[in-house]
């Protein structure tokens, strides 16, 4: 995309593409139709923002409520990450199927891609594959589709997070009072466990651990949990950071028969950092996973600080690249 400014000078905009490795955006669950309004204003909204926007060839597609067949969906994200102007890849929705499509994607060439992915809920499982089997940095964040929504804070996350390679964001937060340094990686409790004990689940050693989810009551919280600690990943993790769990407490009981979210989490044996705004929820922030960080809590401010982290070698209103231009 190339635009002229009030000085005639030609600018081209960061190009940010949309795949879609999960279910297909439909007007309805399980329709067959797809949500072609909802689709172009979340690519008019990106655009707003100074982003040139493609599609991968399978997000207006649907098969069996996923955005095409299981081939379809992983040519789709290799299409995107590998595109020679490629900036930043955005997955247009999670729901379900990413994992169905791991063992379909050539790895070495999306590991040797410039591009930056960017997902969440579902695409945890292309979080864990691009550190597991290239020991490529990605972003757990807003998914595509979340834009059609305008949310302001969840804008100046994003726009904030793709613009330097410095992360650091300042939150308010609960736990006791603590300081660790670590890789900093997660995303979505139910996905990250289902790939336990597969190629495509990394081994990090002395992490920083952050999780969310949906709609999970807090007993199966704990089996979670339960599954990340005699699988031994809890005890090589130094603490977490718990987004958000919506409708984990909707059912918890009452008296002595409670059991919430807390409950499970204090069972894991592990320092837990709660009010992280991540997660579904429509301002969530951005967090890079597979990088370096560092974590402080005192007096209920968290502050999370990484350096390097993946970042699109164009974004909008940048003066200069952050490295050079690789197709020119």
């Amino acid at each position: 995309m190339i635009c002229e400014t009030p000085s005639s000078e030609t600018v081209i905009a960061p190009e940010l593409w949309i795949c879609a490795p999960s279910r297909a955006l439909t007007v309805v669950p399980g329709d067959e139709r797809i949500d072609h309004e909802r689709i172009d204003a979340a690519s008019d909204a990106l655009r707003a923002l100074g982003w040139s926007v493609k599609e991968a060839a399978n997000v207006r597609q649907v098969d069996k409520s996923f955005a095409g067949t299981d081939a379809q969906r992983a040519a789709g994200f290799e299409e995107a990450m590998c595109a020679p102007q490629a900036d930043l890849v955005l997955a247009l929705r999670g729901g379900s199927g990413t994992a169905r499509i791991l063992d379909r994607i050539n790895w070495d060439r999306v590991g040797a891609s410039h591009a930056v992915f960017m997902g969440l809920s579902d695409l945890t499982a292309i979080n864990l594959a691009l550190y597991a089997k290239c020991g490529k940095a990605s972003w757990q964040g807003p998914v595509a589709a979340a834009f059609s929504i305008p949310d302001e804070t969840r804008v100046e996350f994003f726009m904030r997070a793709m613009s330097r390679p410095l992360f650091e964001e300042k939150l308010v937060a609960q736990g006791e009072a603590i300081e660790a340094e670590g890789v900093l990686w997660g995303g979505n409790l139910s996905v990250l466990t289902s790939l336990i004990g597969t190629p495509y689940f990394p081994q990090i050693d002395g992490g920083i651990l952050y999780l969310e989810d949906i709609n999970e009551p807090a007993w199966r919280v704990s089996r979670m949990l339960s599954q990340l600690k005699l699988s031994g990943v809890l005890q090589r993790q130094k603490l977490i950071l718990a987004g958000d769990f919506t409708g984990t407490d909707r059912n918890a009981g009452s008296g002595a028969g409670r059991y919430t979210l807390r409950d499970a989490m204090s069972e894991c044996g592990l320092p837990v950092v709660y009010g992280l705004p991540y997660g579904h929820i429509n301002s969530t922030m951005c967090l890079p996973f597979g990088v370096s960080g560092r974590v402080t809590l005192r007096d209920e401010t968290l502050v999370i600080r990484a350096d390097n982290c993946p970042v699109p070698t164009e974004f909008p209103g940048a003066q200069q690249a952050n490295a050079p231009l690789w197709w020119v």
